[in-house]
């Protein structure tokens, strides 16, 4: 799950051509409350977990949500695959 970028929009490009063969450009997504958070080193200081789906061989789906428990009240993201990084690829920013 991509969490934080050093991009302000919160984004960045990834090439899968090790998985499928695909050599363009995929845009990618940080989840929003992470991207927002001051510091890179507040990602070790906030109480969070992920739920994602079990493995799936499609890999142009994923289903998933981001919970952070220490705001009041927490927050719940949903993601998608728009805000995965896949083993295997190149990331570029």
């Amino acid at each position: 799950v991509f969490l934080r970028t050093s991009e302000k929009a919160g984004s960045c490009f990834i090439r899968t051509d090790q998985l499928d063969g695909e050599t363009d450009w995929k845009p990618k997504v940080a989840v929003s409350c992470t991207q927002r958070l001051p510091a890179l080193g507040d990602l070790f200081s906030i109480s969070a977990y992920v739920y994602a789906q079990k493995p799936q061989l499609d890999i142009h789906s994923f289903e998933g949500t981001f919970t952070r428990e220490d705001c009041d009240p927490p927050v719940h993201e949903s993601l998608s695959i728009e805000n995965t990084l896949w083993a295997s690829t190149i990331v570029a920013s």
